[in-house]
């Protein structure tokens, strides 16, 4: 089993760190990852990338293509990044994201949800990625949601509360149709 995750949005989201807490995660959990990333020059509102490979076996090709999973959480990470969406990517966007499918290559899921608004009602628009990261479970089957709390706990433990209401709420964070 080989997984490829990219998600994308603007410095100031939680992408970047992300990311990494899903890397990190998978590895803790015996699986072996890669994670890289790219962010414009600005600290906030640039866009910003975190490429993550998740497999089972050895990972020899650190470049994806076409990810399993496209995660956009804002509009201009998904315009920028909108050109790498393989037939067999699964796209899960913001539900703010406009998409004009025609501009598209051909894809077989296309999934709405709202992070950033969620994120916001938690208290800022940078609990959008650990929302999200609540979300992913439900379509890689891993990591354990404990594993991830776990990690942002180390790394933000002043946060920590907050950081595990963004998380639980992604865990039943409902489709937008």
């Amino acid at each position: 089993m080989q997984k490829s995750v990219r998600i994308v949005g603007f410095g100031g989201q939680g992408i970047i760190t992300a990311g990494i807490i899903l890397a990190s995660s998978a590895v803790i959990e015996g699986y072996n990852a890669i994670q890289t990333q790219a962010y414009g020059s600005q600290s906030r509102g640039g866009a910003s990338k975190a490429d993550i490979i998740i497999s089972d076996e050895e990972i020899y090709d650190f470049v994806i293509d076409y990810p399993d999973y496209l995660i956009a959480l804002s509009q201009v990470g998904f315009d920028k990044y909108k050109k790498k969406i393989g037939e067999n990517t699964i796209l899960l966007v913001d539900s703010r994201i406009k998409i004009n499918m025609d501009e598209l290559p051909p894809h077989k899921e296309l999934h709405r949800y709202p992070f950033v608004d969620k994120g916001e009602e938690i208290g800022n628009i940078i609990y959008a990625g650990p929302v999200m990261l609540g979300l992913i479970n439900r379509y890689l089957g891993f990591p354990k949601i404990e594993t991830i709390k776990k990690l942002y706990e180390e790394r933000f433990p002043k946060g920590k509360e907050q950081n595990f209401k963004a998380i639980e709420a992604g865990v039943t964070l409902k489709e937008v149709k």
